[in-house]
């Protein structure tokens, strides 16, 4: 699976044809880190933050990293098991003074477990002005869920006495050095990040998921790539790192999906060729990114862009970066 092209040739093709496929694309700007040997080999930045001014992307713009917020989050959550304070396979009703879905039984079997791997039974997110309602029992099968990400973060608020973002500043940016990504609280926070834009190139005001587990990271692809060679090989272990049994842990096929992709904690997985990879996408309407790890090969890319046709790039470059068309087949 390992691609055969020498790193300085990738460099430079990608370097020619990123421009070629953003134009091609309409999409205004993206920002690129890639990994090789478990270390950020490239980072560049390309096109502009917003398509009605002459702001550059740089390799310390900020983007949305819309769902690449759910890793980071698994990896924090996933300190308090190492503490002590929770437990993977402990019911989380157990962890809150009063029930977060009132006159639901199911809801004391769910585990943190079950909400990282997307099998809690929650919708994706609460209706719109309805009640919250299960949608399946804990544990019977996938189903991609933000609304499980949110429970998690009220009981991880409750346990530490922190707000997500104060949580997730001592748990995963400050250990990791990633000075520049935040857990956004309110748009007062994101006056520098990139702007959304439509599939024709438009920007726009999107609106975005504050204080939200799921969703309200923003990032640089070169910090997010520092997160990815955490998961493959950690520079030093203290008590500010993961554990390598819990980050084995997040890497491991908790529920099989298909012939190809299961899901692990916080991560998606593909199988592919002996060796597996970890991955995770952001979509919205105008901010897209990609994410994907191999540890075996010490491999990992990460794509942020200002665009709602961002995935098709992404997919282009994991494509030219890899030596194979590994995609998983769920985002469209």
């Amino acid at each position: 699976m390992k691609t055969e092209v020498p790193a300085e040739i990738l460099v430079a093709d990608l370097e020619e044809l990123i421009p070629i496929w953003m134009e091609s694309l309409v999409i205004p700007g993206l920002s690129i880190a890639l990994v090789k040997d478990a270390e950020l080999f490239w980072v560049q930045g390309f096109g502009v933050k917003c398509a009605l001014s002459e702001k550059v992307v740089t390799t310390d713009t900020v983007f949305s990293a819309q769902s690449l917020s759910k890793p980071g989050f698994a990896y924090a959550a996933l300190r308090m098991c190492q503490t002590g304070l929770l437990d993977l396979d402990t019911p989380l009703a157990e962890c809150l003074p009063e029930p977060y879905m009132p006159d639901e039984p199911r809801l004391k079997l769910i585990t943190m477990r079950h909400v990282l791997t997307h099998t809690a039974g929650f919708p994706n997110w609460r209706p719109n002005g309805q009640s919250l309602r299960m949608i399946f029992d804990p544990g019977e099968r996938f189903s991609y869920s933000g609304q499980g990400y949110v429970y998690l973060q009220r009981v991880i608020e409750h346990l530490s006495g922190q707000s997500l973002a104060q949580y997730m500043e001592s748990n995963l940016l400050t250990p990791l050095g990633m000075h520049a990504s935040f857990y956004a609280g309110s748009r007062d926070d994101i006056g520098r990040a990139a702007e959304a834009h439509d599939e024709m190139g438009r920007p726009f005001k999107q609106s975005f998921r504050f204080n939200n587990a799921a969703g309200s990271l923003f990032s640089t692809p070169i910090e997010f790539a520092t997160f990815l060679i955490e998961i493959m090989q950690p520079a030093r272990e203290n008590l500010l790192h993961l554990s390598e049994m819990l980050r084995s842990e997040m890497q491991k096929p908790q529920i099989r999906i298909d012939a190809s992709v299961s899901w692990g904690l916080g991560w998606g997985i593909m199988h592919g060729a002996g060796d597996v990879f970890f991955w995770q996408h952001g979509k919205s309407r105008g901010i897209q990114a990609f994410a994907i790890g191999c540890k075996e090969l010490g491999f990992g890319a990460v794509i942020m862009t200002n665009s709602g046709n961002g995935l098709k790039i992404c997919r282009e470059i994991v494509a030219r970066s890899i030596g194979a068309h590994l995609w998983p087949d769920q985002i469209v």
